[in-house]
């Protein structure tokens, strides 16, 4: 899901800049940030791109599931307007690939009047790249009203007993208001907002929406053909 330019709110964050980030991104957390992330809070890294106003961002959280739950929690892509409203998600519809590791998701955004509503189609991607981890990518088909571009990935990969959630995004918006300073902090901490979001409802579910669960399991596992 690609950020938007909405109001900030209140998040328990620490944001550092990054180089890179390879297969073993949970592996690159060290020292402060390491720590930080054990303790359950919410850490962003960033890296600056050039020519462009908002930098790669990733985000790293602790979810208290395993991988391919919280996988098929993410996965299940209609279910995310139950969620990601605070985001302005309004609409999710699979247009394209419906029970297929590859579909194409059709998004509506309500986003303050200041900004104006946004509309777009993302192509998401499904793959379990090793062991027990997943992975859903996106990139945006064409451009949408505010944004030319937008890239992303979800990884979730085993920590104990637990998931190393990794959530990634690129955004080239249009506006040249983008670039300024308080502007570009709140997309950086909106792509923030929803990595949380998502980890909440993967957590909530293990623990009061058993049924629910087991029905996103299994779809994504009929989607893996597994």
């Amino acid at each position: 899901m690609k950020s938007a330019l909405l109001a900030l709110l209140a998040l328990c964050v620490s944001v550092t800049s990054a180089t890179s980030a390879s297969a073993s991104d949970c592996d690159r957390l060290q020292g402060e940030s390491k720590q930080k992330f054990e303790w359950g809070e919410t850490v962003i890294l960033t890296e600056a791109v050039p020519d462009m106003p908002w930098p790669k961002v990733w985000v790293f959280k602790r979810v208290e599931a395993m991988p391919e739950e919280a996988a098929a929690v993410f996965w299940d892509v209609e279910y995310q307007t139950t969620y990601l409203a605070e985001q302005g998600v309004t609409k999710a519809e699979i247009r394209n690939g419906r029970g297929t590791a590859t579909v194409d998701v059709y998004y509506e955004l309500d986003l303050p009047a200041l900004v104006g509503d946004d509309a777009y189609t993302v192509r998401d991607t499904l793959t379990a790249p090793a062991g027990d981890a997943y992975r859903v990518g996106w990139t945006m088909l064409g451009e949408s009203r505010h944004s030319r571009s937008s890239v992303g990935y979800a990884k979730f990969e085993p920590q104990a007993a637990a998931t190393c959630m990794v959530y990634y995004n690129l955004v080239h918006p249009k506006s040249g208001l983008a670039g300024l300073p308080l502007i570009r902090k709140q997309g950086i901490e909106k792509v923030g907002q929803t990595a949380l979001a998502i980890a909440r409802q993967a957590e909530a579910e293990r623990t009061r929406d058993a049924e629910r669960l087991r029905n996103q399991v299994a779809r994504l596992r009929a989607a893996l053909g597994r």
